[in-house]
């Protein structure tokens, strides 16, 4: 027993036993945290003593205390975050407020009617009245032409309501107190004639309402935090100014007045003069002239002149002289006088301060401030004009084509989303914006001004003093409130194209989701919602084989089918074999499943033959042979297309892998492919998770000037109207997930309190009534069971039978009328049967009236509301009697628009790929020739279309054998001259006038205010002109050296004598720099040249000769040559094949930054769950390659610079791009250093397109002609030039053309057409960049000596005799 553990007791030092205190055991309170007094004595007197209930309560508390520890100890953040399980979410399920009301709940505060009142009347003139603009859009037109008192009456009832329920529950419950706010013209008509049909409403009034509330909460808000802050700073110094402050901050109608409200309270009260609290840091002064002449007490002196800023601004805004004053007795110069000190140290520098006082003061005052406003926004203009830059790759065609020339259009005339592209432009430094007023207009300003703020005194001191307040209204208006108001401007002009751009995303989703299920054949009543089956084809290239996935009528999977070979047009006779095998497979597969429709995915042109084949091969044999196997109600299969843009979304989405796990890529589109057309709404819902999938879905060309936030606002607004209208059925969604998705925009709901629900009916496996989700089940507590109770259907759907269920829970009707609705039905049931009706049968009356809905077809609503008002019901309830009745009688009647099949533009569009605006009439695109014929040639776009050039549009030279210009394989620069879409055939030209001329334009109307000014061609035609006169004058120092790549030739006549050279020859010249300096230019791309500075060493100083002759050493950065066949052998060859390896590697793509972008964009767009990357030239920085690669939203860029060592990426060399690309691939998240590009030189690149170029080769200075392939050494020849001349084989070999790679199918590629000839690609049918690369074979001299060289088709040509060559 030693060794048993017992409780010692201490003692001290000296071995005395010490008093320990025994731990106390914890008591708990019978007043258990969380439940209040009054709760727990209700519970007391119900059931007596509650300690054992509390001590349950405190265990389930602790349990689920620890089980928050636990995940938060086996998860990340970011996975709790995603799975709504973080305690902020506990929080948001658990209160009683909508889901989507709560982040505004904290500012919301109960507001008197009289301050209702005054909101609503602000949300009107900001909505429909003197500061909104003109919105011709019916709903809004028809509350600008009602009674705007009514009108404000009906907007304050929303606003108190909005405050608790959501926008979808106030359209549809509340009518009575906003029915002139929800009116919408209704166009659709029953089916029996006598009464109109609904269709969705978009309460596009209602959200605009519930916007304004939010900016006055805010606005409110904001109003105060900066009351607190304003009396905290002030003291008691300021109390006058504090008053008079705080009772403008309380006016102020907007943030625009409380941001010129906080800027007067700043610049008189500035924060660093603030006293610093002990132990706070002192924040470090911001020192500006005005503090600095305030220091000094200028201030006295801007008393003398006259008016101070705030009585001046009171004048403005009564526009009268309300405020007079005294001319001071003295001249300026004398009050100046009297105030010289230290900087101020002459009367002119006094003057000059006390004048930028005044002009500083008037243009912080809020009054003035609001004056300018006013009129710089009725006034100001937009004036745009291109950049050099600019002017040259802004083609007729390209996105700003529409706001290159803009003269004078006035800010208030933009209306769309065109502000946003001149803004973009005006970064990308292609446009040249400017906003301002016009001249007239400003002297028409101080005009107005002046009187107001002038002395009317006629003496010399008076117009002495009224001379330096001219200057004073000049420099206010001029300096700072212009200017500010200027930015301003910009700002409101981002923030109305946004918003219109968010409005038309919304428009476009809305067309997407409002569309109703494809029809059951044979369905006639709008209560048999039983779906159709669908078969959803997906085609595949192979591998993956095209899928077939039948699909019942609630979008699970019976049955998938793989064929690979049915796509095979033409093979072998195995695989035609194997094709028809395929062809008898999906035969059987259809006859076995009986679908009521095939659904086939526009994925390319290759779908075309692929639906003609399942039609003739499959469909009509079914139909002819077997049509006793055809599904009940139809005597043929309906084929139809169906756009992948949302299923490709679906297929990469984490819900798909969640709902469709271990099916493969294919199988996971096809069934988003058919179940869109079972319910485009659930679709569409599930890509709103917590991923947010549906921000990549392409719904405007300009959202990506949206932020994430800004558009998802969008979505869900749309989201949530439609889903209300239509309705969730839960029962259903109990036994197929998917079908849950939508319950998340139900009103009152959000993705937390749905993702509860969805869990406990999923195991409770059925919800019985409405009320039971409040009671029983506990699904929801009262304010959001009100918000949502209506839109949530009961039916006999999924595992519950319809016999044992209300026939109210399947419609609109809200619980809160079902009263009303009994009532209402009792009433036909009597008035059909008589008074004597027992109660029984009025038990089943509205089951009565729902199977015959002609028995209230003759009640009339009017008439019966006041039958009803007399009953005691209070309040108006015309529209809700309205609407009960026709929920009596149809049910939750399905108010989306019928589906149609897809038009045969649509479908034109669909299967190429392409839009409006990237296939239209004009448009420079490329195309790879596919055959040659004798008067045409046919060739194939990328997107799979076929396109003809007849003989006479190939060139401009006449009888031309089209063998002779083309050859199959070759890529062709065409311009469309028609787009036959039916026959899904184009019309292309590639004649070499035609590419050039400026003679196409786009056939959309241009901007009223679209002017061309003539006058700046002229002027960058002289700057041009004016810079090479230049370049030819600038002189340098004839050298003496004797070497073949060397010529005494200025740097323009080197780029020009290398412009129809090959990429990497090059020329060394003398340098700009002096005798002890050379430089080497590079040709690195078409058009674009590198330089490279050579210093030279070991010369004589003292000896003319020997500084004009080559040195001994020459130095490129920290190497060092010996001479320059060296620095050739060492330096250029090394770099020159990186360059080569770059080009020709398989993620190399040419173009121009923004056409990669694109690109990019558009495969991130196809594949969201892939992150693309490409290579390109970075023409800002020749000689640097750009890594674009997008992860998410934005394209990112890096630089790739090139060195005899290698690339350098990040501060690191690598050898090869694929050891570059590894390396990137594994630090691609890794913070990116910030340094420029590395060069080895300066570098240029010459006017015009960069992209335009001619043949290669490095050429002889010493009289000899153009040589094959290496560094050319010949004496003899006649007609050639210098350099280092290579002109065999790659980038055009056609010497009657010229060259171009453009791919933005815009201006660049016409720009690049030489003068003369046909424009041709260069691209050949051998290959990309060439396979055929040969060493350079080093003879005596150092450099092979190629004799001859076979000019070749593929890439930088090969070698067919002794010698080697690029």
């Amino acid at each position: 027993m030693a060794d048993f553990i017992v409780d010692e007791d201490e003692t001290d030092e000296n071995g005395q036993l010490l008093r320990t205190k025994r731990p106390k055991k914890k008591k708990y309170s019978r007043q258990a945290p969380g439940i209040s007094s009054s709760a727990l004595q209700e519970a007391q007197e119900i059931f007596g003593d509650v300690s054992q209930l509390l001590e349950d309560r405190r265990i389930r508390v602790s349990e689920a205390e620890r089980e928050e520890g636990r995940l938060a100890k086996e998860f990340e953040p970011s996975v709790l975050e995603e799975k709504y399980m973080t305690e902020n979410d506990d929080r948001i399920r658990e209160t009683d407020i909508a889901e989507r009301l709560q982040p505004m709940a904290e500012i919301i505060l109960p507001l008197p009617q009289a301050e209702i009142a005054r909101e609503a009347e602000w949300v009107y003139e900001r909505a429909f009245g003197k500061f909104a603009l003109p919105d011709q859009r019916p709903e809004l037109q028809h509350v600008v032409n009602t009674d705007k008192v009514e009108v404000i009456k009906q907007i304050a009832n929303v606003i108190q309501l909005l405050h608790e329920v959501e926008v979808p529950f106030i359209g549809m419950y509340r009518k009575e107190m906003c029915k002139d706010l929800i009116y919408e013209e209704q166009e659709s008509i029953d089916a029996d004639g006598d009464e109109a049909r609904p269709t969705l409403r978009h309460y596009k009034v209602l959200w605009i309402v519930q916007y304004w509330d939010k900016k006055w909460l805010l606005l409110q808000r904001r109003k105060s935090a900066l009351k607190d802050a304003y009396v905290k700073r002030a003291g008691d110094q300021n109390a006058e100014f504090l008053s008079r402050i705080l009772e403008s901050l309380m006016d102020a109608p907007s943030e625009q007045c409380v941001d010129d409200i906080d800027a007067k309270f700043n610049l008189y009260c500035p924060p660093d003069e603030v006293e610093v609290e002990e132990g706070k840091f002192r924040r470090p002064k911001r020192r500006s002239f005005y503090s600095v002449c305030r220091k000094h007490g200028l201030g006295s002196v801007t008393q003398f002149f006259g008016l101070s800023p705030d009585l001046f601004g009171d004048n403005l805004l009564n526009m009268y002289k309300k405020h007079e004053f005294d001319d001071a007795t003295s001249t300026p110069d004398e009050i100046a006088a009297t105030r010289l000190a230290g900087e101020f140290s002459d009367i002119q520098s006094v003057l000059r301060g006390a004048r930028h006082m005044a002009a500083v003061e008037i243009s912080a005052e809020p009054a003035a401030r609001e004056y300018i406003r006013n009129f710089y926004m009725d006034r100001a203009v937009v004036t745009t004009k291109p950049t050099v830059e600019g002017n040259r790759v802004i083609d007729p065609f390209h996105q700003y084509a529409d706001v290159k020339w803009l003269l004078n259009k006035p800010v208030k005339a933009f209306e769309d989303g065109q502000w946003l592209l001149i803004q973009k432009a005006e970064e990308e430094k292609l446009l040249e914006v400017s906003i301002g007023i016009p001249k007239d207009a400003t002297a028409t300003l101080f005009q107005e001004f002046e009187p107001l703020y002038l002395s009317d005194g006629v003496s010399i001191t008076a117009q002495l003093w009224n001379e330096q307040r001219k200057q004073i209204l000049r420099d206010a208006v001029s300096t700072f409130l212009l200017p500010s108001m200027e930015r301003e401007t910009r700002v409101v002009l981002t923030g109305r194209a946004k918003q219109w751009v968010a409005t038309n995303c919304a428009d476009q989703l809305w067309k997407w989701i409002s569309v109703a299920p494809y029809p059951r054949p044979g369905e006639q009543d709008d209560r048999d919602e039983e779906g159709a089956r669908v078969l959803a084809c997906c085609w595949g290239p192979g591998k993956p084989a095209t899928a077939f996935v039948m699909l019942d009528s609630a979008g699970e999977i019976i049955d998938t089918l793989h064929a690979g070979y049915l796509t095979v047009r033409t093979g072998s006779y195995e695989q035609q074999q194997r094709k028809k095998n395929d062809q008898q497979r999906l035969l059987q597969f259809m006859t076995e499943h009986q679908p009521h429709v095939v659904v086939l995915g526009a994925a390319n042109m290759s779908c075309r033959f692929l639906k003609d084949d399942i039609f003739e091969q499959v469909i009509f044999k079914i139909v002819e042979e077997h049509p006793r196997d055809l599904a009940d109600g139809i005597d043929m299969i309906p084929l139809v297309y169906g756009d992948e843009t949302i299923p490709r979304l679906y297929e990469y989405s984490r819900v798909s892998e969640e709902q469709l796990q271990q099916q493969p890529g294919i199988v996971r589109r096809a069934v988003a492919l058919g179940r869109y057309l079972q319910n485009p709404l659930a679709v569409v819902s599930s890509l709103c998770g917590p991923s947010r999938e549906i921000l990549s879905l392409k719904l405007h060309p300009l959202q990506n000037f949206l932020t994430p936030d800004e558009l998802y606002e969008a979505v869900e607004r749309v989201m949530v109207t439609v889903t209300n209208q239509v309705g969730v059925d839960v029962n259903m969604a109990a036994s197929h997930d998917w079908l849950f998705a939508p319950l998340q925009f139900v009103a009152g709901l959000g993705p937390r309190k749905a993702a509860y629900i969805k869990r406990a009916i999923q195991g409770a496996g059925r919800v019985s009534s409405r009320k039971e989700m409040l009671t029983s089940l506990e699904l929801m507590k009262r304010n959001v069971f009100i918000n949502a109770a209506g839109f949530i259907r009961i039916r006999g759907s999924g595992q519950v039978p319809s016999g044992t269920l209300d026939p109210l829970e399947d419609t609109r009707i809200h619980p809160e009328s079902y009263d009303l609705a009994k009532k209402m039905a009792e009433d036909a049931y009597c008035e059909e049967h008589g008074e004597t009706a027992d109660e029984e049968a009025l038990e089943l009356a509205v089951e009565h009236v729902r199977d015959h809905p002609r028995v209230l077809r003759n009640l009339v609503i009017e008439e019966y509301a006041k039958v009803v008002q007399e009953r005691g019901v209070s309040g108006k309830k015309l529209e809700t009697l309205m609407d009960i009745k026709r929920e009596l009688q149809h049910g939750y009647q399905d108010w989306r628009v019928k589906y149609m099949s897809p038009e045969p533009d649509e479908v034109f569009y669909m299967l190429s790929q392409e839009s409006e605006e990237t296939l239209c009439e004009g448009r420079i695109i490329q195309a790879t020739v596919r055959k040659v014929q004798q008067n045409k040639v046919m060739v194939v776009l990328e997107s799979g279309l076929i396109g003809f050039i007849r003989r006479e549009d190939l060139s401009d030279d006449r009888d031309v054998d089209p063998a002779d210009k083309v050859a199959e394989g070759s890529i062709l620069t065409c311009r469309i001259k028609e787009v036959h879409k039916a026959k899904f055939l184009l019309d292309l030209t590639s004649k070499g006038s035609d590419l050039r001329g400026d003679h196409w334009i786009p056939g959309r109307p241009r901007d009223r205010y679209y002017q061309v000014n003539p006058t700046f061609f002229q002027d960058e035609e002289e700057k041009a002109r004016k810079k090479v006169e230049e370049q030819k004058h600038k002189t340098f120092k004839a050298r003496m050296i004797v070497h073949p790549q060397f010529r005494n030739i200025s740097l323009l006549e080197a780029t020009q004598s290398l412009a129809d050279k090959e990429i990497g020859d090059g020329i060394i010249r003398p340098s700009s720099k002096g005798p002890s300096h050379l430089s080497m230019t590079l040709k690195f791309y078409p058009n674009v040249f590198t330089h490279i500075e050579i210093v030279e060493g070991g010369k004589d100083v003292s000896s003319m000769t020997s500084l004009l002759r080559l040195g001994k050493t020459l130095k490129i950065g920290e190497d060092t040559f010996e001479d320059l066949d060296e620095v050739i052998a060492r330096y250029v060859d090394p770099l020159v094949g990186h360059w080569r390896e770059m080009f020709r590697y398989r993620k190399f793509k040419q173009g121009t930054k923004e056409e990669v972008d694109n690109i990019l964009r558009a495969e991130k767009e196809a594949n969201p769950a892939r992150i693309p990357y490409y290579f390109s030239v970075c023409y800002e920085h020749p000689g640097v390659f750009t890594l674009s690669y997008l992860k998410s939203i934005n394209v990112h860029h890096e630089y790739v610079s090139v060195s005899p060592k290698g690339f350098r990426f990040r501060h690191r060399y690598l050898d090869t791009p694929d050891k570059l690309v590894a390396y990137f691939q594994k630090h691609i998240n890794d913070p990116v250093p910030e340094a420029p590009p590395r060069r080895a030189a300066a570098a240029m690149v010459p006017s015009g397109d960069p992209r335009k170029a001619g043949s290669r080769g490095w050429t002889d200075n010493r009289g000899g002609g153009s040589s094959r392939g290496g560094w050319d050494n010949s004496q003899g020849g006649g007609g050639g030039g210098g350099g280092y001349g290579r002109s065999g084989g790659g980038w055009d070999q056609d010497r009657r053309g010229g060259w171009d790679r453009d791919r933005d199918k815009g201006a660049a590629a016409a720009a690049a057409v030489p003068a003369g000839g046909d424009h041709w690609s260069s691209w050949s049918k051998g290959g990309n960049w060439g396979a055929q690369q040969q060493q350079p074979q080093h003879h005596d001299n150092g450099w092979g000596q190629q004799q001859q060289q076979q000019q070749t088709d593929d890439g930088w040509g090969g070698s067919s005799g002794g010698g080697g060559g690029w």
